[in-house]
């Protein structure tokens, strides 16, 4: 019995980030959206927005 090892290969995608400083710290966010969405983030912050306005969430 003859074994093979396979690797599969994954072919990455560059990540795309953005990069913050914030008094002295560098601050790096990566960013990700689920391809299969049914929402554009334009719909999401809008939605959570309204979200926020309608419960009152703001800050002090």
């Amino acid at each position: 019995m003859e074994e093979t090892n396979k690797k599969a290969t994954v072919q990455e995608e560059p990540v795309p980030y953005i990069k913050r400083e914030v008094d002295g710290a560098v601050y790096t966010v990566m960013i990700h959206f689920n391809p299969e969405s049914r929402e554009t983030a334009k719909e999401k912050v809008e939605r959570l927005l309204l979200k926020d306005a309608l419960n009152g969430n703001f800050p002090d």
